[in-house]
């Protein structure tokens, strides 16, 4: 009779943690590096690092900024603040004054940089967190929770609306995803007067 040949017995698979869902805390404390505080004469923004290295990667101590055209414009001379206390002189490298936006390069220092979202993945309905500077209020930026409350093509630009709080000061600052990526720039807030 045959000896049978012994079957090796079934490994248990090791169960895989989920992935934690981001906390609106978790989203702020990972971007918050990358926003800045940007000072132009008497007027005060916001913006955020969209590149770290410039022109190449290697060159890391330097990055560029976004902002709004309108936080800059006319300013002789334009300073960076970032992670709320390191400043930098900024050099105006590009305005785009018709769809209001403002790139500075900013160096030397330790910077990180925010990614863009895919704009597949912008709908109605998903969270959008605003994270700037209103108001000219000193300290660190602040930070208001909404939805993406519309998604339209207007005057020749994609625009996102949101029911997050924009204030002046605002301006030029990200508008983020639940992931963490910039969905677009904060750049006017709409509102009617009292008699309509």
């Amino acid at each position: 009779t045959p000896t049978p040949t012994p079957v090796p017995p079934t490994p248990t698979p090791t169960p895989v943690p989920p992935t934690p869902t981001p906390t609106l805390k978790s989203i702020v404390d990972q971007v918050r590096p990358a926003v800045v505080r940007i000072e132009a004469g008497q007027s005060t923004g916001s913006g955020f690092i969209a590149q770290v290295g410039f022109p190449t990667p290697q060159q890391s101590t330097t990055a560029l900024v976004l902002t709004n055209n309108h936080v800059i414009e006319g300013a002789s001379s334009v300073e960076v603040v970032v992670n709320d206390r390191n400043r930098f002189d900024a050099e105006v490298w590009g305005v785009d004054p018709g769809n209001d936006i403002a790139l500075l390069r900013i160096c030397c220092g330790t910077f990180e940089a925010l990614l863009w979202a895919d704009p597949s993945d912008i709908s109605e309905g998903d969270q959008a967190i605003a994270i700037g500077y209103p108001l000219g209020i000193p300290g660190k930026a602040s930070v208001t929770d909404g939805i993406i409350s519309a998604e339209r093509y207007e005057f020749g630009q994609w625009v996102i609306q949101t029911d997050a709080a924009i204030n002046p000061g605002n301006s030029g600052g990200p508008l983020i995803s639940s992931s963490g990526d910039v969905l677009g720039i904060n750049t006017r807030k709409e509102f009617y007067s009292s008699d309509g």
